[in-house]
């Protein structure tokens, strides 16, 4: 298990004075999405990642997961889904260049806002999935053959709605981005009374797990319990990254002091490796 962060979520427009606090910081990963050189990490042109890595190499430091907005649209027309496709061989020029294979991504289901009547339900309308699969797996066979894992993320999303998608599209290249925040109160049902099971079950699909600021601090009402949920993935066997995606809500706090104190907090909750 590695902790890395998103580099964007200081909002520091020089991604080498984000750099520079993550190395100070005595962190070995980064993640990245947008604000590299004033635009997301799909875009950058090859001269570009190339001056990227001599940053990242020049502070000892790799990337663990390059978390893109792929397919963060819902039921697309085709216009747009040539834009993703687009978008995605800017990707695979960045998971060549930056040595990183492991892609967050989304699959054209976002009905918060369109349908919300239909959220949670991808699972329950067949021919919905099925419209789902089809316009997703043209990118799912680009993805295969170029070498990505995709990491599906729980966000406008449920994490069942993502289970049931991975396995009606199947593939060894495909699990979770495990949002915790955005799906702890939503799946009370699923936790249940064995908390451990829950946290077992979406581990074993898990490549990356994102931590909110947003109740990742002890002491607060809305606290999600890492110093539990992180020795049962560690007991699983995870090791892939548990990255801090800020998302600031302590308008007191700026946002590296807040990205600290959830880093140190992070550092506390893993257990130490025999």
């Amino acid at each position: 298990m590695k902790i890395s962060i998103f580099t964007d979520e200081f909002k520091i427009d020089d991604v080498i004075e984000a750099l520079d606090i993550i190395k100070s910081w005595n962190m070995k990963w980064v993640d990245f999405r947008g604000r590299i050189f004033g635009k997301p990490i799909h875009a950058l042109d090859d001269v570009e990642f190339k001056q990227l890595r001599s940053l990242l190499d020049e502070r000892g430091l790799r990337v663990a997961c390059i978390e893109s907005s792929l397919a963060k649209v819902h039921l697309p027309d085709e216009t747009r889904r040539n834009e993703e496709a687009e978008k995605l061989e800017g990707i695979i020029r960045a998971a060549d260049a930056l040595d990183c294979r492991l892609v967050r991504s989304f699959f054209y289901w976002q009905p918060r806002k369109e349908t919300p009547d239909q959220l949670g339900k991808l699972h329950e309308l067949p021919e919905l999935m099925e419209r789902t699969l089809s316009m997703f797996q043209p990118l799912a066979a680009r993805a295969r053959d170029a070498g990505l894992i995709l990491a599906f993320e729980n966000c406008g999303v449920a994490t069942w709605e993502v289970k049931a998608f991975i396995n009606a599209l199947g593939g060894n290249n495909l699990g979770l981005a495990w949002d915790v925040r955005n799906g702890w109160d939503w799946d009370v049902d699923l936790r249940g009374d064995d908390e451990t099971a829950y946290i077992r079950d979406l581990t074993r699909l898990t490549h990356v797990i994102h931590v909110k600021g947003y109740g990742a601090l002890p002491g607060k009402p809305d606290y999600i319990p890492y110093d539990r949920i992180l020795p049962v993935v560690a007991a699983e066997g995870f090791d892939g990254p548990v990255s801090i995606e800020t998302h600031n809500s302590k308008p007191d706090m700026d946002n590296v002091k807040f990205s600290k104190q959830v880093l140190d907090h992070l550092r506390e909750c893993i257990p130490a490796k025999p």
